[in-house]
């Protein structure tokens, strides 16, 4: 079993930056420096006038001149400091625990960008599939996901178009890491361009790309096409087992079952502790302040004669998020094992009903059983995707719902917004991810 534990320095870069509280404090630290500066350039231009241009004496300045230039440029230095922190610390009383940190998902289908899925902390927000099977139709392409999660973004399949439809939508954002979740054409033709117009762009941060066994002999291939890079580019293949750690969530493959080996994907977010109960600590004897932190941060504390514990000021454990993505798949036990509890299960429904046994020949499945096995696994939201061009979009959706109620039929640009479970359910928002002034049309899940 392989944990990849993504700490490097590419990883870091931007860690630092992205609370946007830290942004405001250091903002308010600049601004007390510069104000600093301009009071001591203020300073001597006065006393230049008056003492040397117009002959004036000096004792007008006296009070002012009475600060040395440090003291000028500390104060307010400080004094921004200050006013940053006190505006980081009501902002995180405000919205509960700190930054919000967001993730969201845009699909990709083939060059349209199917449904783009929004994880926020505290706002409302989701996971949403796309939809096409695998040939390309004038609505609906073939498959990627584009997840953006704080400072990370992570594109799961990379279907021909895919740059096209950022473009589109998100903007040609460089994504960190790609997963691949099998190696037919439909989920990966869109590489070599993604990849080579980074290179064209300038791109210097490196990129890696996961995938089944297979990926480096396919990129193999790749080289003639891709040329040389400005950027280094890893190949990582993953076996069920192998885990991707980032900065709170972490990504694990799943074996599917496919014509070919196929890996899905499950991105999880550990359990957050519960919620701090101030009033309850002050009953206890815990006086306000640091001690409220430690025991936050799981320490007991000394207070009221005895002994404060963590557990006895907090709230039960709350769930983090949790995606599964299947990618092309036959229904299969270790889907519905992997999916346990999801918020969303983006699934393959290639096929209605009647066309059972062709879904089993081509290791596909109907949306009747993607609904079926959502159901088992208790997920919140079934987004189905990877569906034929043949079939008409609501009579696949209705079949799927028959089953399970919460399935939805994502189409391109539509958004998912889901909270953390304790604050609601998913919702979708049809065109919540589409270009400026394009159209909604009325025709799009046909």
């Amino acid at each position: 079993m392989k944990i990849h534990q993504l700490t490097s320095v590419r990883r870091m870069r931007f860690r630092f930056l992205e609370s946007y509280h830290t942004v405001m404090v250091l903002l308010a630290v600049l601004v007390g420096v510069l104000g600093g500066l301009c009071a001591v350039g203020f300073r001597k231009f006065i006393h230049l006038v008056q003492v040397q241009a117009w002959q004036m004496p000096a004792f007008t300045l006296d009070g002012f001149r009475a600060h040395p230039p440090w003291q000028i440029v500390l104060i307010p230095a400080v004094g921004g400091l200050l006013v940053g922190l006190i505006t980081h610390y009501f902002a995180k009383e405000a919205k509960g625990h700190g930054v919000p940190e967001v993730m969201e998902a845009v699909i990709l289908r083939g060059g349209r960008i199917r449904a783009r899925v929004v994880l926020a902390k505290l706002v409302a927000s989701g996971l949403c599939l796309g939809t096409g099977g695998s040939v390309p139709s004038a609505r609906r392409n073939t498959a990627s996901v584009l997840v953006r999660r704080g400072g990370d973004r992570l594109l799961f399949d990379c279907g021909e178009g895919t740059q096209r439809q950022m473009q589109r939508s998100t903007g040609l954002v460089q994504v960190t890491d790609i997963f691949i979740t099998h190696l037919h054409s439909d989920h990966y033709l869109g590489l070599p361009g993604l990849i080579k117009t980074w290179d064209l762009q300038d791109r210097d941060e490196p990129l890696v790309i996961y995938g089944p066994p297979g990926l480096r002999d396919l990129f193999t291939s790749f080289s003639r096409i891709i040329g040389r890079l400005g950027y280094e580019v890893e190949l990582d293949e993953l076996l069920p087992g192998d885990r991707v750690n980032f900065d709170g969530y972490s990504v694990e493959p799943f074996r599917v079952e496919h014509r070919t080996i196929a890996n899905g994907y499950r991105l999880a977010e550990p359990p957050r502790p519960g919620r701090f109960e101030p009033e309850l600590a002050l009953q206890l004897g815990v006086g306000a302040g640091p001690d409220f932190g430690r025991l936050q941060g799981g320490e007991a504390v000394r207070a009221g004669g005895g002994e404060v514990r963590p557990e006895q000021v907090m709230g039960p454990e709350r769930p983090g998020r949790l995606l599964a993505l299947t990618g092309d798949t036959a229904p299969c036990d270790s889907t519905g094992e992997a999916a346990a509890g999801a918020q969303l299960l983006i699934h393959d429904a290639s096929f209605a009903e009647p066309e059972l046994e062709r879904a089993a020949e081509t290791g596909h499945s109907t949306a009747r059983q993607a609904a079926l096995l959502a159901e088992r696994a208790g997920v919140a939201m079934l987004a189905l995707v990877h569906i034929s061009a043949r079939h008409f979009i609501p009579e696949v959706l209705d079949e799927a719902r028959e089953v399970f109620a919460e399935a939805v039929a994502p189409r391109d640009f539509d958004l998912v917004e889901i909270p953390f479970p304790e604050r609601g359910g998913p919702a979708l928002i049809e065109g919540g991810a589409r270009e400026a002034g394009a159209g909604t049309g009325s025709d799009e899940r046909s």
